[in-house]
């Protein structure tokens, strides 16, 4: 599940799409909806992980600094 984040729709109040949309909004980095797969995949955003590791690490460096947060299984993961 770490490879797709989840995020709670409820606490939020915003789906999938609103949420991918705030994170561009915030960082400028472009995610993906989970309900562009389906309805099982509302909850998720899906990141991609075949950018060059600077890239990613730009990306994840802009997420810290927006102070975007998920909770995996195991630990709360901020960027």
């Amino acid at each position: 599940s770490d490879l797709f984040p989840s995020h709670d729709m409820g606490r939020r109040g915003m789906g999938s799409t609103d949420f991918a949309l705030n994170i561009l909004q915030k960082t400028g980095v472009v995610v993906t909806p989970g309900n562009a797969f389906g309805v099982g995949g509302e909850g998720y955003v899906r990141i991609s992980l075949i950018a060059d590791c600077d890239r990613l690490g730009e990306a994840l460096e802009r997420f810290r600094q927006a102070g975007i947060c998920y909770q995996s299984d195991v630990v709360p993961v901020c960027f």
